[in-house]
């Protein structure tokens, strides 16, 4: 069933005396993986994010939402969950006879970085405050997955094939870079890589910076995982930049520190976190366009950076 985007009076409506607060004003922010919406009210400004119906269930969204007010707690800039008057963060609607949840967001002031020199270093100290705080992190909620090598190489691989089956030497390339990959990793000793709750999908369209203070947002992609994937998202984001990697991993390092196993493993990650970002658009091509061009500007990225890692 098509996603529905529910009209800005009826959002209104909806959150109307549920907060200490009066709404000025809703406006629609834009159809993504969820529905967000910007709301102004007599106490400053919020956003609202109404999840889209079957793609995450209560559950993980009470997992999201725990992680996020640990974050928050302990001191980290993130966009967290706001609390209704009678002390309850999720609402449900009904749109078209699917339940929908709804959640009221902290405002991130700012815009989205330009990756220079001064906002790599800084992102690299911000993300290792956040991996000391997500280290400790626990919920009564359980994830329904995990960023594990079966989650990001094995599941991943069954969506793509299908998708990929009318071009076979691309499907080809990929089924070899995933045994490759999941012998270089299971090679290592996953021992020395830290496990812990991970954000999963760490692009600077998740982040906002103002002046020198980091906003982090987005984490309905959060699940456990190794902490070295986290970093691996942030590899590819600077794949071929690697002065502004290196200037991010010397920030990350002066605030935690990163052994050996972590910093071979990285890489690693960062080649199989395309492998998942791909088959997350093939799973969900109703919001995101899947068609020869996606095909040709994965091929052409994944295969330059395997070449340039000497994995193939």
């Amino acid at each position: 069933m098509p996603n529905v985007i529910i009209p800005e009076e009826e959002v209104i409506m909806s959150i109307k005396g549920l907060y200490d607060f009066e709404i000025i004003d809703c406006k629609f922010n834009g159809k993504s993986f969820h529905d967000n919406y910007f709301i102004t009210t007599n106490k400053g400004n919020y956003f609202l994010r109404i999840y889209k119906p079957n793609i995450r269930s209560v559950r993980d969204i009470l997992y999201e939402l725990d992680f996020l007010n640990f974050l928050y707690s302990q001191g980290l800039n993130v966009s967290y969950p706001i609390l209704k008057k009678d002390g309850t963060i999720v609402t449900e609607i009904i749109k078209e006879e699917l339940n929908r949840v709804m959640v009221l967001f902290s405002f991130a002031a700012g815009n989205y970085p330009n990756p220079t020199e001064e906002t790599s270093h800084l992102y690299g100290k911000y993300m290792a405050s956040f991996h000391n705080i997500a280290e400790k992190f626990t919920s009564i909620h359980e994830r329904s997955y995990k960023f594990d090598i079966d989650y990001i190489i094995n599941q991943s691989l069954e969506i793509i094939r299908p998708a990929l089956s009318y071009r076979p030497e691309d499907l080809n390339y990929f089924e070899n870079l995933s045994e490759i990959m999941k012998k270089k990793i299971n090679h290592l000793p996953l021992s020395e890589l830290t496990w812990a709750s991970c954000h999963g999908d760490l692009h600077f369209m998740n982040q906002y910076i103002d002046k020198k203070d980091i906003t982090l947002f987005d984490f309905d992609c959060c699940a456990p995982g190794y902490l070295a994937y986290d970093l691996g998202t942030i590899r590819w984001e600077f794949a071929f930049t690697d002065d502004l990697w290196t200037l991010f991993l010397d920030g990350y390092t002066k605030v935690r520190e990163v052994n050996n196993t972590e910093l071979s493993a990285i890489p690693m990650f960062a080649t199989i976190r395309n492998l998942w970002v791909i088959s997350h658009n093939i799973k969900y091509s109703d919001i995101y366009e899947v068609n020869d061009e996606f095909w040709d500007i994965n091929m052409y990225h994944i295969q330059k950076w395997n070449k340039k890692n000497n994995y193939m």
